[in-house]
């Protein structure tokens, strides 16, 4: 939208997500240079803008973007506008050259990134109903991905799914899923097994012939190695020497691998049942 200037407008709710991820990231990030942690403020800020606004909120917005919907396409386009300026300025003390270059590009901008305001959360919204809802949709979609590559389908083949548990703001997503994962729900379950991916406090149950069959001996192997990596990361945390010695962020690294594999391997061990039951 070439008329769209930077503004916060959350008219959908991944746009209230994208803006409350950003407000936690300023929050971040200058809690890490304030306390002279640039490692930790650069790692901050390469994960959001890789991670959430690339990966998620660009790739979430694409339609609306060239969709027949005129407010729509406004607010994501200001929506990913205002994220791109707080960004940079974000960004500006460690990439000067660079960011003052992107900014110079940016509608309404004048004058030089340097004499601006460093960015703060003032006037941007926080909506947390929407950052959990857009969560559950992303880790669903993040599970949907592994399952495509699993079991050899086409990253758009469309699959389809019911949903149960504490579902009402997931399903109230349904255009998030069928965008960012090719995902169809529906009210009614087909006969035979079906595959469970957790979304938040919900689950999908990803229908398909043929899908367990071809998911079995994968997720097996998956579940092995997700135990396989706990072990090893209990072994660490269970030397009394690599607690004591090592620095506290590799000691809580190690803590949230084993806690990462045990989830996986639950996960997995989940599907597997599910299959069998089937």
């Amino acid at each position: 939208d070439p008329e769209a200037l930077p503004t916060p407008n959350g008219l959908e709710a991944v746009d209230r997500w994208i803006l409350d991820r950003l407000a936690q990231t300023i929050d971040d990030v200058a809690a890490g240079y304030e306390d002279f942690q640039f490692s930790a403020a650069t790692k901050t800020l390469y994960a959001f803008i890789w991670n959430e606004f690339c990966d998620w909120y660009l790739e979430a917005i694409k339609a609306r973007l060239y969709g027949d919907d005129v407010a729509s396409k406004r607010a994501a386009s200001e929506t990913a506008l205002f994220v791109i300026e707080r960004t940079l300025g974000l960004l500006h003390p460690m990439c000067p050259f660079v960011t003052e270059e992107l900014w110079s590009f940016l509608p309404a901008r004048s004058g030089l990134l340097a004499w601006s305001e460093f960015p703060t959360t003032e006037g941007i919204p926080r909506d947390a109903s929407a950052a959990t809802t857009v969560a559950a949709v992303i880790q669903a979609v993040t599970g949907v991905r592994r399952l495509r590559q699993d079991a050899e389908l086409s990253p758009r083949a469309e699959l389809v799914a019911t949903i149960t548990g504490d579902a009402d703001a997931v399903r109230g997503e349904s255009a998030l899923l069928a965008a960012l994962g090719a995902i169809r729900l529906v009210e009614t379950a087909a006969a035979g097994p079906a595959v469970p991916l957790p979304a938040g406090a919900a689950t999908l149950h990803i229908q398909g012939d043929g899908l367990a069959g071809k998911l079995r001996d994968r997720l097996a192997k998956r579940r092995e190695e997700a135990l396989a990596e706990h072990k090893k990361a209990e072994a660490k945390l269970g030397n009394a020497k690599f607690v004591e010695r090592a620095p506290a962020e590799v000691v809580e690294e190690e803590r949230e691998r084993s806690e990462r594999f045990a989830r996986d391997a639950a996960e997995l061990e989940a599907q597997l049942a599910a299959l069998d039951a089937g």
